[in-house]
């Protein structure tokens, strides 16, 4: 089952939980509020969550953990909102990368999940990556962005405008204005 119709389903289970806490908290004239700091022009949220965790295994072998301090799902728009986003995805062929940002939207149709705010996507071989915004597209597994990239490990440091990246194949393309710098050894 894909990660993101898990999340989709642990939003609906716990919304029947979070319902009830709310006709508890009326009767008893409380309000409880729980942070999503993402701006979203959607409403008020049908589904507040604190403390998302989750795990997508395919073939026996781990395909993505994702984790979020907080959550909203907006039902009628079909996406989630989520703070302080920390997800590992892991290829079939090759090391995993992991990824961190501020917060981010999950799609619930397609898992599309787009992150803004502090991105900083980390390879097991000591490359990291930073950006202000980077986009994951589950149908094709590739992750792009408009935002100007910073990419650097011990000896190396790239920046450009613009990414484009195959997470399987571990292949990462700045699209313009690009510039290293190199320290040898």
């Amino acid at each position: 089952m894909q990660w993101y119709l898990c999340l989709a389903m642990a939003l609906i289970v716990t919304s029947v939980s979070l319902g009830r806490l709310g006709a508890w908290l009326s009767a008893r004239n409380r309000h409880v509020s729980l942070p999503v700091a993402a701006p979203v022009q959607a409403g008020d949220p049908d589904i507040r969550i604190q403390g998302v965790r989750f795990v997508e295994q395919t073939d026996a072998a781990m395909a993505l953990t994702f984790s979020a301090e907080a959550a909203a799902w907006y039902d009628a728009a079909q996406f989630a909102v989520v703070n302080h986003v920390r997800a590992q995805f892991f290829p079939r062929r090759a090391a995993p990368l992991s990824v961190e940002a501020d917060y981010g939207r999950i799609a619930s149709p397609t898992g599309d999940l787009n992150l803004h705010g502090h991105v900083r996507l980390q390879h097991q071989t000591g490359y990291t990556l930073t950006t202000e915004a980077l986009s994951w597209q589950a149908s094709n597994r590739t992750l792009h962005t408009e935002a100007p990239v910073s990419m650097h490990n011990a000896t190396v440091h790239i920046t450009g405008m613009g990414l484009q990246g195959e997470v399987e194949q571990q292949r990462f393309l700045l699209k313009r204005d690009v510039r290293a710098s190199f320290q040898l050894q």
